[in-house]
């Protein structure tokens, strides 16, 4: 085989393996632009199951599934990396001032474990250069059950960048 051929070889090993990649589930990207409605909302996350929103669009409430019994502090880092995800994107829309995400775990154990409130004019002007942690810091959250209370006060503890002015909560301090 010659030098040339080699590189063709190659070069067609390296197309099938990119092209593999990219159409890979999972590797898609989120919209970055979607309709602010219901069904637009909803494709912002896979775990989002119900949205209502004012018509004018400036509340939004969103329901997401997510079973909570199983990962303690961890799961609030990842409500807190996916309200980011969500937050972010419809923030975009300049009409959105209000987004509350509510998480509902499995239908097995229905139970409204934590709601989350951002408003936006409670943010810092700077809030699109803040971290997840941070930018989770500003926002209103609300434990549902005892335990998810205390699952809070885990991740306040280990992530102290996402207290707000890195102060841990009163409820936290008992």
């Amino acid at each position: 085989m010659t030098h040339e051929n080699l590189k063709q070889v190659l070069g067609i090993i390296i197309f099938i393996a990119v092209y593999i990649w990219l159409s890979s589930p999972g590797t898609t990207n989120p919209p970055t632009d979607f309709a602010l409605t219901q069904g637009g909302i909803k494709t912002l996350d896979s775990n989002i199951n119900a949205v209502r929103l004012s018509d004018s669009g400036s509340q939004i409430d969103i329901d997401v599934s997510k079973d909570p019994f199983t990962g303690g502090a961890q799961d609030w880092n990842s409500i807190a990396n996916m309200t980011y995800s969500i937050c972010n994107k419809l923030l975009s829309k300049q009409e959105v001032k209000t987004v509350t995400l509510v998480w509902w775990s499995s239908e097995d154990k229905p139970v409204d474990w934590a709601r989350v409130i951002l408003e936006r004019d409670k943010l810092p002007a700077n809030w699109p250069e803040l971290t997840y942690l941070q930018f989770f810091s500003g926002l209103k959250k609300l434990p549902g059950t005892v335990e998810a209370g205390r699952w809070l006060c885990e991740f306040y503890s280990k992530y102290e960048s996402s207290r707000l002015n890195g102060v841990m909560p009163d409820f936290c301090k008992d």
